[in-house]
């Protein structure tokens, strides 16, 4: 490992629990289009979508089971916590601004974005 990769992972062992959660999950996922959703960017880890950026709307939606509700129930964040952390994290690593950040539990989206 070198001096670069130990400084880094030095910094990334200083953050928070919930800012490590949110991070490692915004490096791994991927940004997937679907044409029936052409207003909206969409972002998987694995087979389980995430995030959805609809831009129309100026919402940037995440996933209430898998992201949302660990940051209220595991880490004990309010609403508006989870909202500032997804906004500065989505900035810093996906490099979209997010202005609304919200919880969905779009089961019936998931099945249709592959």
């Amino acid at each position: 490992m070198n001096i670069i990769d130990q400084i880094n992972r030095i910094k990334h062992l200083r953050l928070k629990p919930e800012e490590r959660f949110l991070i490692d999950i915004l490096n791994k996922v991927v940004k997937v289009f679907n044409d029936d959703y052409p207003q909206s960017i969409f972002y998987r880890l694995d087979d389980c979508l995430l995030f959805e950026q609809d831009n129309k709307n100026n919402y940037f939606w995440v996933n209430n089971d898998e992201i949302w509700s660990v940051l209220i129930n595991k880490y004990g964040l309010n609403h508006q916590k989870n909202r500032d952390l997804i906004k500065r994290l989505t900035l810093n690593i996906l490099k979209i601004k997010v202005n609304k950040p919200t919880w969905w539990n779009g089961v019936e989206l998931f099945n249709k974005i592959k």
